[in-house]
């Protein structure tokens, strides 16, 4: 009896009878059922909260680990204006490198050869060739190699032939102030060099960032000693000492970015562990449940691990995720329990390509696993199951200037089908081959200003995605949350298969350390494709003004969500959205 009442909310929802009925439909966009509609919003909110918690505790990790070192250009001599061709001058045919030992980096031969390309068809007079000196010193300043120099000895060079004396700075030895205790990892996994190896200030500032990233290290330093021998450095790391206890950091907190139907108030924390392994690395620990666990009608329950280590120019991740929700569904004879769970598992490697005193870029690649579920009462519903492996490229672009940060990063996100047990189905498209692609950009623009004595901040973040049709629901670009478009509550949204965001962010700031904040957000997204030729929205607008802070290991941020253009069929579409989040780090 339960069965056939189970199947017939099943028929009544659409939900068998799609691939007998619906699929072989024409239409470019079937109405999709309000029960799986539901779901997928579920699952959209609980991924963009995973998303948003891991995003900020990077994040936090980026703020904390950047190393600002002078900037090249500022350290190096400054440039002369052109000089002029006057007095006696030397067609130089000849160089010779003096050296005393290793090898010439390359950005002195680049230099040189690019300063013999400008001056090819002339000879050098001398305060040319003063000022090529100054170029080469400046070339090896420019691209880190700090204590390297190269001098231009008396000699005559009337015969065409230059001398140049290379005297490279080289490591000599890395170590550690064993004044201050021993440190938590392994020093070898953090510096991208290795002793006898020439210095380059680079590599040093992503080793202090490789140490930098766990929370119990925010203090470190790095200090150049000189060596034993004439030319070497010692590379000491004055390190802060842990016991175990000490590299264990907690967050509990509070908020209500949940969704109505399984329960908006939700309780969290996160645990992290440095250097576990004595790798210099990090285990991270979150959870996630709506607060009044004991409701049977619904409930919301996210739980993730993440375990990274940076080496060198590298980092290596492996992560897992896991979310279940339960709400109710009205049935003919009684409600029935409407539950889906998830699960991501992925590995990750990311490598520096080039970093600078203002700049880095990175490449990644990340390859996955997900499986999702859903059930009305233990019955399964097939059509939206899906297990299948993933990858996700991506490249990332960091530029500094002052105080000033810009990103840009581009992914491309596609699915494995050969190497998946179920890749899911697309609503109307009866013959889709089981692949999806899906193409994202993002780009954000910190910026902080003055008026006056005042202090203020900029925040600008673009997101874009456009993905290969067909594509299945569980990719789509959504708006409508407060960490997409903010002015609505958290039980609407819109999503296509394309999409762009763009939020702005005004805060001005004050009180000790300017950890307070007041701001004013304006967001506007839009959505198309074939998934919302049926909708009647495919843009929002959206503001908020709020006050965010930390105080003593609080954090809270509190703001008021107003829409500025929402759907005309919404009934609370003028409604104001609060949205309220507090935290304690331990």
């Amino acid at each position: 009896m339960r069965k056939n009442q189970i199947t017939r909310c099943l028929l009544s929802a659409g939900i068998l009878t799609m691939p007998a009925f619906a699929w072989a439909q024409t239409s470019a966009s079937p109405t999709i059922p309000p029960v799986i509609q539901n779901a997928q919003s579920i699952e959209q909110r609980q991924r963009e909260q995973t998303e948003q918690l891991r995003l900020q505790q990077q994040q936090e990790q980026e703020q904390r680990s950047r190393v600002q070192t002078p900037n090249a250009q500022a350290t190096a001599t400054t440039p002369d204006k052109p000089v002029a061709n006057e007095g006696p001058c030397f067609a130089l045919k000849h160089i010779i490198w003096q050296q005393t030992q290793g090898l010439i980096p390359p950005p002195l031969y680049l230099k040189y050869k690019a300063y013999r390309g400008i001056h090819a068809h002339e000879c050098l007079n001398q305060a040319q060739i003063i000022q090529l000196q100054k170029d080469l010193s400046n070339a090896l300043i420019e691209h880190g190699h700090i204590t390297s120099k190269i001098n231009f000895p008396a000699q005559n060079i009337a015969s065409g032939q230059l001398t140049i004396d290379w005297y490279p700075g080289t490591v000599a030895k890395i170590t550690h102030d064993t004044k201050t205790g021993q440190p938590i990892g392994s020093l070898d996994v953090l510096f991208p060099n290795r002793e006898g190896q020439l210095y380059n200030q680079r590599q040093a500032d992503q080793a202090l960032e490789n140490l930098k990233r766990l929370s119990s290290q925010g203090n470190a330093t790095i200090e150049l000693q000189p060596g034993e021998a004439t030319g070497t450095s010692n590379i000491v790391y004055k390190l802060e000492p842990k016991t175990f206890l000490q590299r264990i950091n907690g967050t509990i907190g509070f908020d209500n970015a949940g969704s109505k139907t399984s329960g908006q108030y939700q309780a969290n924390g996160s645990l992290s562990i440095d250097s576990p392994l004595h790798l210099n690395d990090q285990l991270t620990l979150n959870y996630n449940h709506n607060a009044d666990a004991s409701n049977s009608d619904h409930n919301t329950e996210t739980y993730g691990a993440y375990w990274g280590i940076a080496t060198g120019y590298g980092t290596f991740d492996l992560g897992y995720n896991k979310s279940s929700y339960l709400q109710t569904v009205a049935g003919y004879q009684s409600n029935l329990a409407y539950t889906g769970n998830s699960q991501d598992f992925y590995a990750s490697a990311g490598f520096m390509l080039h970093r600078s005193s203002n700049s880095k870029t990175q490449a990644a690649i990340k390859l996955g696993r997900k499986i999702s579920h859903n059930l009305i009462d233990d019955t399964e519903i097939p059509i939206q199951m899906r297990d299948y492996v993933y990858t996700d490229m991506g490249l990332n672009h960091t530029q500094y200037h002052k105080d000033q940060q810009y990103t840009i990063g581009f992914n491309v996100r596609q699915n494995l089908p050969s190497l998946s047990k179920s890749v899911g189905y697309v609503y109307g498209e009866p013959d889709w081959n089981g692949k999806w692609r899906v193409y994202t950009l993002n780009a954000s623009a910190t910026i902080p200003f003055k008026l006056g004595t005042a202090t203020f901040r900029y925040n600008g973040t673009l997101k874009a995605q456009r993905a290969k049709r067909p594509t299945p629901g569980s990719e789509l670009f959504s708006l409508g949350s407060r960490y997409t478009v903010r002015g609505f509550d958290e039980s609407f949204s819109i999503s296509g298969e394309d999409g762009v965001l763009i939020r702005n962010e005004w805060a001005y700031l004050y009180g000790p350390d300017k950890r307070q904040q007041v701001y004013l957000g304006i967001d506007w997204g839009k959505v198309k494709g074939p998934a919302t030729e049926d909708s009647l929205a495919t843009s929002l607008m959206g503001s908020a003004l709020g006050v965010r802070g930390y105080y003593k290991g609080l954090n809270y941020d509190l703001a008021l969500g107003l829409p500025i253009k929402s759907p005309k069929y919404i009934s609370h579409r003028h409604d104001p959205s609060f949205y309220g989040s507090i935290s304690y780090q331990f």
